[in-house]
C-alpha cells in the first residue's frame, strides 16, 4: 500500500513537471481596454499542445499549458498579429512570464512587389515583401496616418507620383516590420518623378529614407529617424526642404542628415538635425541653406555639422550649429572659385575646429560669422599641391571670434589675419579685415541670443548684414507634436508689451475651451505651458532667457491662433 501511494506521488510528480504555467500582457496600442487579444501557443512538435488565451481589459492572460516548443502569436480583428521571439520557436516549461507584445492597428495588406497606384488606406497597414514601382504617369496616395511597413531590405521607387501628405496628428509611417527593427532594415524610397509630395511622414529604420533625383517633390514637416545612411539625399532637384527633424543616426561615419547635389536652386531651411554620425547637411554645387539648427554629430572620424566638397558655391547663411566635432569640412574645390559663402552663423562649442579647409583649392568667402568656445575658430592645411594653386581663403571678414582655446586662427593664409590695427565704428577693436576677439555678450552666457550691448551689432558686412552671428528672428515657426492645427479666422488675439519684459498679457475675443498658452524657444523646446482664461491674462516669464520665442494658443489642444515674441528681461 506504501509503494502504490509511492508510486502515485511520483507520476503525479512527472505528470505536473510537464506542465508549463504562462502569464504576461498584451496590449492595444493607443487604447485603454485590452481585451480580447488572443494568445496562440503554437505547437511546433513533440510534446507540446497547442492551446490558447485571451486577455482581460487590463491585458494580462495566464495559462497551463504542456511543456514543449511553440511559437506563440497574439491577434485581435482590426490589428496586425504579433508574432513572439520574431516568430522563432521558444522552449516553454515550468513557470514562465512572457515580455510584452503590443498589437498594431491596422488590417494586414501584403504587397508583394511589382507596379502599385491608386489609395493606400490608414484602416489598413501596408507590409511590403518585394521591391514595388509607381509607373510613370500613375499616382499612389496615402491617406494621413496610414503604417507601411518593410519586411525587408526594400525599396519604394515613385517614377509617376507618390503623395505621403499626412497632418500633425495623423503622420504617415514608414517603418520596419522586424519585432526588434533596427537602422537599415529596409532599403530608401527612390523618387524620380514629378508631383510627390512627402508632409508629416516619420522614416524609421531605413537606409535612406527619401533618394530623389532630378525632380522637385515637396518635403516638409517630416521626421527622420535610426537610419544607417542619408535622410534625404537630393540631385538635380529644385525642392524645397524644410522644417524636417532628423536625430538619432549616430552608427556611421558616413551617415548624413541632407546632401545635395548637381543644382543651383534648392533651398534647404528650418531643419533640425542632431545626434547624427558624419555630416549634418552636405551641400554640393548651389542653392541656399538658411535656418538650420545642427547639434551633436559626431562620429570616432568625422563629425561636421557642414561638409562642402568639389565645386560647392551654395549660401550657407544663418544657421546655429554647436557641439558637433566640427563645424564645416571645406574640401577639394576644382577651383577656388566657385565656392561656399560661409554667411552670418554662430558655431560653437566644438570640439576640434569652427571651420576646417583642407585639400587642393579649399576656399570660402567667411564672413559675418560668430566663432565661440571651439578648439580653433578657422584653420587651414598648409599648401600641398604646386604653385599653380593655393588653398588661400577668397575672404575673411566681420568675424568675431571668443574663447576659442587653441587659437582663432592656425594655418590661415591671409596677411595679417587676426592682428588689431584698428577700431571699427562701433570702437571696437578690429584687424584689418574688421575681424574682432571678444565677448559676444551672449544672454545669460550661452549662445546664440545676444544682448543689447554685444558687440556683433551693427558690425557686419551689410552686404549680407548689419549684425554678426546667427540672426533669431529669421527662425522659421516650429511645430509642435501632438497638436493638431485648425484654421480659425475668428479668433483675434493681442499680445503686448511686445518685445517684452518678462511679463506681458494675452487677451482674445472668442471663446476658447480648455485654453493653453505654450511658448517654444528657437530649438523647438517647449519652456512654458500656462492654462488661459477668456480675457485678459497676465503671463510672467521672468526666468526665460532674452531671446525670441513661437507662442501657440490651444483650444481643446488644436492651435487656433499664433505668432512670434521677443523677451527682453
Amino acid at each position: 500500500m506504501i509503494l502504490k501511494k509511492v508510486a502515485f506521488s511520483i507520476l503525479l510528480f512527472i505528470s505536473l513537471s510537464h506542465y508549463s504555467q504562462l502569464s504576461g500582457n498584451a496590449f492595444l496600442f493607443g487604447q485603454t481596454n485590452h481585451s480580447g487579444i488572443k494568445a496562440k501557443f503554437i505547437s511546433t512538435g513533440g510534446t507540446a499542445v497547442t492551446d490558447s488565451a485571451y486577455t482581460t481589459s487590463l491585458g494580462s492572460y495566464s495559462i497551463n499549458i504542456t511543456g514543449g516548443a511553440y511559437k506563440v502569436e497574439f491577434s485581435k480583428t482590426g490589428y496586425l498579429n504579433f508574432n513572439y521571439n520574431n516568430n522563432a520557436t521558444v522552449i516553454l516549461t515550468n513557470t514562465v512570464t512572457l515580455s510584452n507584445a503590443t498589437l498594431s492597428l491596422g488590417t494586414p495588406v501584403s504587397i508583394s512587389g511589382g507596379s502599385v497606384s491608386g489609395s493606400w488606406t490608414s484602416n489598413n497597414t501596408y507590409i511590403i515583401t518585394g521591391n514595388i514601382t509607381i509607373p510613370f504617369g500613375q499616382t499612389l496616395t496615402i491617406q494621413p496616418g496610414t503604417t507601411i511597413r518593410f519586411d525587408g531590405n526594400y525599396s519604394v521607387t515613385a517614377n509617376g507620383s507618390l503623395i505621403a501628405n499626412g497632418n500633425e496628428w495623423n503622420p504617415i509611417r514608414f517603418t520596419s516590420n522586424f519585432i526588434s527593427p533596427g537602422p537599415g532594415n529596409w532599403r530608401e524610397i527612390d523618387v524620380n518623378g514629378n508631383g510627390s509630395v512627402f508632409n508629416y511622414c516619420i522614416f524609421e529604420y531605413c537606409t535612406f529614407g527619401l533618394n530623389i533625383s532630378n525632380c522637385s517633390p515637396v518635403v516638409t514637416n517630416n521626421e527622420f529617424r535610426n537610419f544607417n545612411g542619408i535622410a534625404i539625399l537630393a540631385s538635380g532637384c529644385k525642392s524645397l526642404i524644410s522644417k524636417n527633424w532628423i536625430h538619432d543616426y549616430k552608427s556611421d561615419d558616413y551617415a548624413q542628415g541632407i546632401t545635395y547635389d548637381y543644382t543651383d536652386s534648392i533651398i534647404v531651411e528650418c531643419n533640425k538635425i542632431h545626434d547624427g554620425g558624419g555630416y549634418g547637411i552636405r551641400p554640393y554645387g548651389g542653392g541656399i541653406v538658411r535656418n538650420n539648427i545642427i547639434y551633436n554629430i559626431k562620429s570616432p572620424a568625422r563629425g561636421y555639422a557642414m561638409g562642402c566638397g568639389a565645386g560647392t558655391k551654395a549660401l550657407i547663411k544663418n544657421n546655429y550649429m554647436h557641439d558637433c566635432n566640427s563645424g564645416f569640412w571645406i574640401y577639394e574645390n576644382v577651383t577656388p572659385i566657385p565656392h561656399p559663402y560661409i554667411v552670418n552663423n554662430t558655431i560653437s562649442n566644438m570640439l576640434y575646429t569652427g571651420i576646417e579647409m583642407n585639400g587642393f583649392y579649399a576656399s570660402a568667402d567667411i564672413v559675418n560669422n560668430i566663432f565661440s568656445n571651439c578648439n580653433i575658430g578657422i584653420y587651414q592645411s598648409a599648401p600641398s599641391c604646386t604653385p599653380m594653386c593655393t588653398t588661400t581663403p577668397s575672404v575673411v571678414s566681420n568675424n568675431l571670434m571668443w574663447n576659442n582655446f587653441g587659437g582663432n586662427y592656425q594655418g590661415v593664409q591671409v596677411i595679417g589675419i587676426g592682428v588689431i590695427v584698428s577700431t571699427n565704428a562701433q570702437g571696437n577693436p578690429v584687424d584689418s579685415y574688421f575681424n574682432m576677439s571678444q565677448d559676444p555678450l551672449f544672454i545669460g552666457g550661452n549662445p546664440p541670443y545676444l544682448t543689447s550691448g554685444s558687440p556683433c551689432l551693427n558690425a557686419g558686412n551689410t552686404f549680407y548684414s548689419s549684425n554678426i552671428g546667427f540672426d533669431s528672428t529669421s527662425i522659421c515657426d516650429v511645430q509642435v507634436i501632438n497638436v493638431k492645427d485648425v484654421e480659425t479666422k475668428t479668433t483675434q488675439v493681442k499680445i503686448f508689451p511686445n518685445p517684452s519684459n518678462g511679463s506681458f498679457t494675452i487677451v482674445f475675443n472668442s471663446v476658447v475651451l480648455n485654453g493653453e498658452l505654450v511658448l517654444v524657444n528657437a530649438l523647438g523646446q517647449i519652456v512654458l505651458s500656462q492654462v488661459l482664461s477668456q480675457g485678459n491674462n497676465s503671463i510672467y516669464a521672468f526666468e526665460l532667457p532674452e531671446g525670441l520665442y513661437n507662442y501657440i494658443l490651444l483650444s481643446n489642444k488644436q492651435k487656433i491662433a499664433s505668432g512670434k515674441l521677443f523677451s527682453q528681461v
